[in-house]
């Protein structure tokens, strides 16, 4: 379904001014020139340390391949906004834009436990919108973190589709799970979201050994897919994870209609390269940009994968 050909490091923690943790996560990139009224550069990229003290922080470059400049400023959204709140970190920001209300949203964690929303005409300068999920009592989870939002790519849904990560740890431990999934959830608004009880892709599909983490949703020529990364979780890696992007073609009612395949492989930026993680995909001119986490965990750079999409490739139906 895919084939890169090229690779390089978008961004390095190294020389940032903003750098609590030596470590970077989670790229959103978006198109603002033709948006925002008096954007920085052609792009932005919203990215975030994992551990605490986390913080939202942007970089913005008029070309995909770079270089990424960091904006003064850094993190635009900290850990303690109060009154809204004040928590021990925040990560994982997602950027979408609002043509409606000509506004850029950003959601993003913290605690693990709430997923949260902001809003901005600019693209810097951030207002506080609220929760957008709460961990739910219904699935007996630990967490609802890691989320990304699109435009539904399905006809006769509501207008906004998140998947997000519901997690439960195993007794004892913070790297083992009992259980984990990527669910979907559906809004008009974008505000209020109405949580599907059942996933997308959970740990029935992959084992306890493993774990699937940060969703993106991408649509070509009529045909849906959930991309994410999955890990195996291993103590012979550093952070003990092997992590490759991979993905599954998905229906309107959010099942799984192919079995997972691989997207791009974690060695595609080098045998030694232990992860490739947090996957966020863009296009421009034919090409498909793949950007992610690479490095060991906690210990990341942003990398990004470059390639091309081809629609005739077959991957195996669900159920074989």
């Amino acid at each position: 379904m895919f084939r890169f050909t090229e690779q390089f490091v978008a961004l390095d923690y190294e020389g940032l001014t903003y750098n609590p943790c030596d470590d970077v996560i989670f790229p959103s990139v978006i198109r603002v020139d033709d948006k925002l009224k008096d954007p920085k550069a052609k792009y932005y990229m919203y990215f975030a340390p994992h551990n605490a003290p986390g913080g939202i922080c942007l970089v913005c470059s008029d070309d995909l391949t770079g270089p990424w400049t960091e904006i003064d400023g850094n993190p635009l959204i900290e850990k303690d906004w109060l009154p809204h709140h004040e928590v021990s970190h925040i990560s994982s920001p997602h950027a979408i834009w609002r043509p409606d209300l000509e506004e850029l949203w950003l959601y993003y964690h913290g605690e693990n436990t709430t997923t949260r929303w902001a809003r901005s005409k600019d693209g810097v300068s951030f207002t506080y919108g609220g929760e957008a999920v709460q961990t739910p009592e219904m699935a007996e989870m630990s967490g609802a973190s890691y989320a990304r939002v699109f435009d539904s790519p399905f006809e006769g849904t509501p207008r906004f589709l998140m998947v997000i990560l519901l997690f439960k740890y195993a007794e004892g431990t913070w790297e083992r799970f009992e259980k984990f999934g990527l669910y979907g959830a559906w809004s008009d608004d974008g505000e209020v979201w109405d949580l599907c009880n059942k996933p997308i892709a959970s740990l029935d599909d992959f084992g306890p050994s493993s774990f699937v983490c940060s969703p993106f949703v991408w649509s070509r020529k009529g045909r849906t897919f959930l991309i994410f990364h999955l890990d195996e979780v291993t103590d012979a890696a550093v952070g003990r994870n092997l992590t490759s992007v991979c993905g599954l073609e998905i229906n309107a009612n959010l099942g799984a209609v192919s079995e997972s395949f691989t997207v791009c492989d974690r060695a595609f930026f080098g045998e030694g390269n232990q992860r490739f993680a947090d996957p966020c995909l863009v296009e421009e001119d034919g090409a498909v940009f793949l950007f992610g986490a690479i490095g060991p965990r906690l210990n990341q750079r942003i990398g990004c994968a470059v390639g091309t999409w081809y629609g005739d490739g077959r991957i195996e139906p669900k159920g074989g």
